[in-house]
């Protein structure tokens, strides 16, 4: 009696434990996709600002500098219209992937919508933001961003790139 209920318990208990854990997972996982773009897999408009307004805040405290690119993709639409809305999509999914490719870990990166894109680099001044600015646009200065067969597109891209307190003091000045 007192044996077997004890066992029970600890079973139960074993049980709940394991049921918790894959429970967490799996709300984490929910959480990781409801802040990602589906197109790029870069973070999306709504994370970006979260974390935007959290590192304005933390730079305005420390009194640390941050940096924030945003960025658009120069006369999509004519693509669209010549090329097609499926060549599109492939163009802002490798921008994507240019974009993930030259940002640091502590940066956070996002596709805001439609041919928009920002980054947050937290702890950067205007040279590593200038710098970072100047790799994504050489690096489409010589990579199209869509090619099959004798089809090659090379985009550009306008960037915008602010700091604090450089270029504002809030969240407001910076965009």
């Amino acid at each position: 009696g007192v044996v077997s209920n004890l066992v029970t318990r600890r079973m139960q208990s074993a049980l709940l434990n394991r049921y918790q854990a894959q429970l967490m997972l799996r709300v984490s996982e929910l959480e990781e996709m409801a802040s990602r773009d589906e197109l790029t897999g870069l973070h999306n408009r709504r994370h970006f600002h979260q974390v935007l307004n959290a590192e304005v805040g933390k730079a305005q405290d420390c009194k640390e500098p941050l940096a924030l690119i945003l960025m658009d993709v120069d006369k999509l639409k004519t693509i669209n219209d010549e090329y097609g809305h499926g060549v599109g999509d492939v163009i802002i999914a490798s921008l994507g992937r240019v974009i993930a490719k030259h940002v640091r870990g502590s940066d956070v990166a996002a596709r805001l919508g439609g041919d928009e894109f920002g980054i947050v680099m937290p702890s950067t001044d205007k040279r590593g933001a200038f710098t970072l600015a100047k790799r994504l646009l050489d690096e489409l200065d010589r990579t199209p961003m869509y090619e099959e067969g004798e089809t090659k597109v090379m985009i550009t891209i306008s960037i915008g790139v602010s700091g604090f307190p450089w270029g504002g003091e809030s969240v407001e000045e910076l965009i």
